[in-house]
């Protein structure tokens, strides 16, 4: 483990709610989160193991992993509040991934792939080394993942949602839902280029029987999405 290269390099941190999976970063004293799907709910379990180790790791010379909740990325090393763009989905897996690191020109994961702990139908548990190159990686999961800013919250009047991923993903589609019985007119906005300048995209109404929902064209551009409504209300926003 080694520390920052320059007093100013930013922090990152990494964690997960009900929602979606949570990046916070820590640029110029100030804290951002932005928010990124979800690949399997089996990285769902009440004792939170699965957010023990780092996640960020550089395996080859200026190319970084980030694996979190059943999704290997790629990630940016200049990543923080004006530049975030690059984190692409790599590939998708249930794996118990501890750790990870480049070996030369491998790429080396540590595992917990069986465990005995609540579950006692594995016999013994099993741990080990697997040793492979960056590029099977490509031979896993595919990029399938789901998750959103909201989910069933309480959302104020014009007050934006965290940023959630949006490019890398194809077959992209929004599912809005909203209780109460009235309209809700809620704004798309994206972050084009991940610089943190962003721009009206589309507007969306949640009817009064409650849902409504959009797909996305695979050439539509964005780093990120975020929304907003017209008024207060309790939302869901899943994509």
């Amino acid at each position: 483990i080694r520390g920052t290269f320059r007093p100013d390099d930013p922090v990152w941190a990494m964690g997960w709610d009900r929602r979606s999976v949570l990046l916070a970063v820590c640029d110029n004293e100030s804290w951002q989160t932005y928010r990124l799907p979800k690949a399997s709910h089996a990285m769902d379990p009440t004792h939170g193991w699965y957010t023990e180790w780092p996640r960020i790791r550089e395996v080859q010379q200026n190319f970084a992993l980030m694996c979190m909740h059943g999704m290997f990325y790629r990630f940016p090393l200049d990543f923080r509040h004006d530049h975030t763009g690059g984190i692409r989905p790599l590939a998708s897996h249930l794996r118990y991934v501890t750790d990870f690191c480049g070996l030369k020109d491998l790429l080396v994961l540590s595992a917990d792939d069986t465990s005995i702990l609540e579950n006692p139908l594995a016999g013994q548990s099993q741990s080990n080394l697997w040793f492979g190159r960056l590029e099977d990686l490509s031979t896993w999961g595919i990029g399938y993942a789901f998750g959103g800013p909201w989910l069933g919250d309480r959302v104020e009047e014009d007050v934006p949602s965290d940023p959630y991923l949006f490019d890398g993903f194809r077959g992209r589609m929004l599912h809005l839902a909203a209780g109460g019985g009235e309209p809700v007119d809620v704004l798309l906005e994206i972050d084009r280029d991940g610089n943190g300048e962003w721009e009206p995209y589309a507007s969306m109404r949640i009817p009064s029987s409650g849902y409504t929902w959009r797909a996305f064209e695979d050439r539509e551009p964005g780093e990120w999405i975020r929304l907003r409504t017209n008024r207060d209300a309790t939302i869901s926003a899943y994509f």
